[in-house]
């Protein structure tokens, strides 16, 4: 209640203030019933509770309709500035998630692929901020917070925009020196095969995709493709890699 020139109040629940806005805006329960799509009685009771809070009336109502009260009034602007502020705090905070892009990909791109690409990409885009996370299970959109997922070989799935980055070419990999030993797709049978376990495209798809005999099961594996490459760079042995047009 009012004493000594100020209102004492209890707590006011914050979902009054856009109420009160709405409805002093309109100078209308019902209008501002609509654009909050609440309903009339819902719109007044919360004016109500808010004017009990207050311990004052901010509406007078009449039969030729709602006015503001001399206290209303007073009570509109700081309202009307406060909710204008909060505005624009949460389209500053869109506005800064828009800029961050959300990546997915396997390790092995990530490492080889992606990073290389991103001073460029970030020197392009200056105000984007790049997140990665690299995994080998893809996204489900649907629950993972992710923009982009980049996969090999996805086809088509309604709801998402599936853009190609080029094909890729499937090819043995290996040192200068070992590459002098190797002059027949049969003369891969006599070096140390190495295989990543959980890579799209194996060996035994390598050479039944050049029509030759299947030779031993690899010497060597890795459980990420970036260590079998980086084996095969030290002249461990050959791997399959995407090469990418």
């Amino acid at each position: 209640m009012r004493g000594d020139g100020l209102i004492k109040m209890k707590r006011i629940p914050i979902s009054a203030l856009p109420v009160f806005e709405a409805a002093a805006r309109h100078l209308s329960f019902k209008a501002a019933a609509s654009e909050l799509h609440l309903s009339p009685s819902a719109v007044s009771h919360a004016i109500t509770k808010l004017e009990r809070d207050l311990g004052t009336l901010l509406f007078d109502r009449s039969r030729n309709g709602l006015a503001l009260s001399s206290d209303g009034l007073l009570f509109q602007r700081p309202i009307v500035e406060a909710l204008a502020l909060m505005r624009s705090g949460v389209d500053a905070l869109s506005n800064r998630q828009a800029l961050v892009l959300r990546l997915h990909s396997s390790p092995s791109f990530a490492a080889q692929w992606l990073a290389p690409r991103l001073n460029g990409f970030l020197a392009e885009n200056p105000d984007f901020e790049v997140t990665i996370s690299a995994d080998p299970e893809p996204v489900r959109f649907g629950q993972d917070q992710f923009d982009v997922d980049i996969v090999y070989g996805l086809t088509e799935q309604e709801g998402l925009a599936i853009h190609s980055l080029g094909l890729a070419e499937i090819q043995p990999m290996c040192t200068p020196a070992m590459a002098e030993r190797l002059e027949t797709i049969e003369d891969l049978h006599r070096v140390p095969l190495i295989r990543s376990m959980i890579k799209t495209v194996s060996w035994p798809d390598w050479f039944r995709a050049n029509a030759t005999a299947i030779p031993p099961p690899p010497a060597i594996r890795f459980d990420r493709s970036f260590m079998a490459i980086a084996a095969a760079v030290d002249g461990i042995g050959v791997c399959v890699w995407k090469r990418s047009s």
